[in-house]
């Protein structure tokens, strides 16, 4: 499994469409490809002029490797703490936060921990 590694713009953003079908108001997401390789992941067609693929030298729809971003959880701990509005976030909009790889950088377990640490962050009651 080849890996490669970009930066992410945001922790958590705020998400207009999921808002308007009543998902999330929330995205939360740590790169670009997951390593699952599943068949039906739309991820490569929503994000085909995503400037890591190019980076990386993949193809959007190709199989074999994954785009994460370890620094995410980091990014989420600010953003939780200057996130006034409450409510839900939603991860895994583009990849897998528990695929292997980002479980080789605790991802998910760490994006938990910064987003639900924080006593005022869109999580909170």
């Amino acid at each position: 499994m080849r890996v490669h590694f970009t930066k992410m713009s945001t922790g958590i953003t705020r998400t207009t469409e999921f808002e308007k079908r009543a998902l999330a108001e929330f995205a939360v997401n740590t790169g670009t490809k997951c390593d699952h390789d599943c068949t039906c992941c739309s991820t490569g067609a929503v994000l085909r002029m995503h400037k890591s693929f190019k980076e990386a030298g993949e193809s959007p729809f190709g199989f074999g490797y994954a785009i994460v971003d370890p620094d995410v959880p980091a990014r989420v701990a600010h953003d939780a703490k200057r996130i006034k509005d409450r409510g839900i976030v939603q991860v895994r909009t583009q990849m897998d936060e528990w695929s292997p790889e980002a479980k080789n950088h605790d991802m998910g377990r760490r994006f938990l921990e910064n987003n639900l640490g924080e006593p005022d962050g869109p999580y909170a009651p």
